[in-house]
This record gives structure tokens, C-alpha cells and sequence, in this order.
């Protein structure tokens, strides 16, 4: 609950410091029949990674793992993603050492082999993402710009 409570108010605290009405608009201008798809997206990302994940522990010789206490201690590190350059993860591996005996210095390698093959997947989504917001500034930029005719009558 008190981590629910510190989320929001991280929230309203980042729409008060940022441009309120930027955010406004680009919520009401948001196409919102893209959200199912976009969840559905997310689940398929995280539910690939976590394949992935399986099969990382296969390679450094975890196994007899059940998959749900591998899926809980995977998705418990997706919450440490947010420490500088995402090392908490790492607690990840010291959550495979108390459950499977896996030593931190074999399971580490796994953080650092999800670090690069994510980025390497992910870059051609992230670019179209950013080209089109890029897009979306410009077009926002163009409207909010008052037009020449519309200025030098005024000033006539």
C-alpha cells in the first residue's frame, strides 16, 4: 500500500513540475483504441523475456526450478530496473543463490546477457517510438505557432 501511495505521489509530482498542458493534450490526443494493443505488446515483451530468462538458467545449469518460483524471482527484479544502470537487478541473483544454490558469479552473467540482447531488440522499436513523438512535437509545435497572415493582420 505504501508503495502505491509513493507511485502517485510521484506522479502528480512529475505532472506539476512538467508541462501540465502538454501532458493534457497529449493524453486527449492519444489514439486510446491503441491501449489493448499496447498492453497486449507488453505482456508478449515481458512473457519473451521471460523465456529467455528460462533458458539463460538452463545454460548456467539451473534446473529443477519450479517456474513459478522462476517467474516470481524474475519479475521481482523487473522492480530494481530503475536503479542506475539497472544493477539492481543483480538482486536477482542473489534471490537464484538462497532458492537454487546458483553462484552469484555464474547467474550475473545472465543480467548482463539480458542487458545486451534486450537493447539489441528493442532499438528498432524505440526508434520508431521516438520518431514518432518527434512527429507529434512538430505537428504540435506547427499548431500552436500563430499563423504569418493571421500575426501581420493583427498588427495592421
Amino acid at each position: 500500500m505504501v508503495g502505491i501511495l509513493i507511485g502517485v505521489v510521484v506522479v502528480v509530482g512529475i505532472v506539476i513540475l512538467s508541462d501540465a498542458g502538454a501532458l493534457s493534450r497529449a493524453l486527449r490526443d492519444f489514439d486510446w483504441r491503441l491501449l489493448p494493443l499496447v498492453l497486449l505488446l507488453t505482456i508478449l515483451n515481458y512473457s519473451m523475456r521471460f523465456i529467455k530468462w528460462q533458458y539463460y538458467l538452463r545454460t548456467i545449469g539451473v534446473e529443477n526450478f519450479p517456474v513459478r518460483e522462476s517467474a516470481l524471482t524474475y519479475f521481482a527484479g523487473l522492480g530494481m530496473v530503475v536503479t542506475p544502470g539497472k544493477v539492481g537487478e543483480l538482486i536477482k541473483c542473489g534471490f537464484l543463490r538462497r532458492l537454487t544454490g546458483a553462484p552469484i558469479s555464474r547467474s550475473s552473467a545472465i543480467i548482463v546477457a539480458e542487458r545486451l540482447t534486450h537493447g539489441h531488440f528493442s532499438g528498432p522499436l524505440r526508434n520508431h517510438v521516438r520518431d514518432h513523438a518527434e512527429d507529434a512535437d512538430r505537428r504540435e509545435h506547427q499548431r500552436s505557432r500563430p499563423e504569418r497572415g493571421h500575426q501581420q493582420n493583427a498588427e495592421a
